[in-house]
């Protein structure tokens, strides 16, 4: 990702019109590598169902919200605090994509006070 470009999703973040983003061409271009990446595959269905029930990607999820961290919104990997590589871009159906989007609303509700 070019400087330019950050400071322009910084910019559509700072402004409320995230939009813009996921009509970008940029965007289009890291889903589609994404999506290439697990070949077309749920990354949730590929590791919680069986390999006859895995269903096709529709949707790429960051796992890092683009809001918090734009600097990995077109990152498929990012560097954990581990040091370890993580996924960053999640091809997921639309049920699965559905449930992560809950539980990531749900997460930032109620945070773990422990």
């Amino acid at each position: 990702m070019t400087a330019k470009f950050l400071s322009w999703l910084q910019a559509l973040i700072r402004d409320g019109n995230v939009h813009l983003f996921y009509i970008s061409t940029e965007w289009r271009k890291a889903r589609a590598k994404a999506i290439k990446y697990w070949h077309g595959e749920c990354y949730r269905c590929r590791y919680m169902k069986t390999p006859s029930t895995l269903v096709p990607a529709t949707m790429v999820h960051h796992v890092r919200p683009v809001k918090k961290f734009p600097q990995y919104a077109l990152s498929l990997f990012v560097v954990g605090q581990s040091g370890e590589q993580e996924i960053q871009l999640m091809p997921l159906c639309h049920d699965c994509h559905a449930a992560v989007e809950t539980q990531s609303k749900i997460s930032a509700d109620y945070p773990e006070k422990w």
